[in-house]
């Protein structure tokens, strides 16, 4: 396995190539992580996924509200959903899929509920990462992954650049229904084999240390291409500056880029469903900490497997 450098020895080395970089958003990344911990009296926080202290501040954040969401429920009650999307040839395609994404979500429970009722009560909050790999890194993917990912990149990578997979994973609040009810509702969405695996959560755990598990698992940032059970490419420096550049030029707050909810309905929210920060709409997002913004983000797996060591 290749080893990713040191934390501050990667992240001075991530800092000087973005300086350095033509790209107008990379050097804009720069100068704001460059002012992390040191403008406004050390207050100063720069929101970017690539800050480690920002993103473990954010993790713990979005702990604490995925808990006022969640943590009421049983372990019985709830699932961890994980959903490939697609996969773009150019970084700025990551927001279009994202925008797709949280689209087809709503759009999804919308179409059950109109069905069945007992859908009114499924809810869902979930948060977006990225996998890059690269033409030569395809053949060396697990089979199962490798013949997913060649479904979803049908052009040719010979121009160098990667292709950017962006995945989601979440937690859903299933009310009553199995997490093989969930992932077959799913599939009519996103129909590919093993493009979507949701997944209950250990019993002899305490929900909230499952739910806590699932929220770090999903802003891993990982920045590595997984070939094997024991080979990781770390993600070249270009690749790190691509990708942070881009999501910090997409919002001022990158973490609100990958995050996304979907609440239960309005009849739900009367048999007590509702969830901590609901404003009473239905199928927005909703969460308090959004009107105040903050940091988070991601970079991933394919299909997790959750063991007593917490998703891998």
């Amino acid at each position: 396995m290749k080893q990713q450098p040191d934390g501050k020895e990667g992240l001075k080395r991530l800092q000087a190539h973005m300086r350095a970089d033509p790209k107008t958003s990379s050097q804009a990344l720069a100068r704001v992580m460059g002012g992390c911990g040191v403008r406004w009296g050390g207050d100063y926080e720069c929101q970017s996924p690539a800050c480690p202290d920002c993103l473990r501040r954010y993790i713990s954040r979005e702990q604490r509200v995925a808990q006022g969401w969640f943590g009421h429920h049983d372990n019985a009650d709830l699932a961890m959903v994980s959903v490939v999307l697609e996969a773009s040839s150019d970084v700025t395609g990551i927001g279009d899929a994202i925008v797709r994404s949280r689209d087809a979500n709503r759009n999804r429970l919308k179409a059950c509920r109109r069905k069945s009722a007992r859908w009114d009560g499924v809810y869902l909050a979930g948060w977006h990462e990225v996998d890059a790999v690269a033409a030569d890194q395809i053949s060396l993917l697990p089979p199962e992954r490798r013949e997913l990912i060649e479904q979803l990149v049908p052009w040719s990578l010979s121009s160098g650049g990667p292709a950017w997979v962006t995945t989601y994973h979440g937690i859903v609040h299933m009310n009553g229904f199995a997490p093989q009810d969930i992932e077959l509702a799913f599939r009519r969405q996103w129909p590919l084999e093993r493009q979507v695996h949701v997944q209950g959560l250990w019993a002899h755990r305490p929900v909230h240390m499952n739910i806590n598990g699932i929220v770090s698992y999903a802003h891993k940032f990982a920045c590595t291409t997984k070939l094997n059970d024991r080979y990781v490419e770390p993600w070249p420096i270009s690749w790190r500056s691509d990708f942070f550049g881009w999501l910090q030029s997409a919002q001022r707050n990158a973490f609100e880029t990958l995050r996304f909810t979907v609440g239960p309905k309005q009849s739900a929210k009367a048999h007590g469903h509702a969830v901590a920060g609901d404003n009473n709409h239905d199928d927005v997002d909703v969460r308090e900490h959004e009107r105040h913004p903050m940091p988070c983000s991601f970079t991933g797996v394919y299909h997790p497997h959750y063991n007593t060591g917490g998703w891998r």
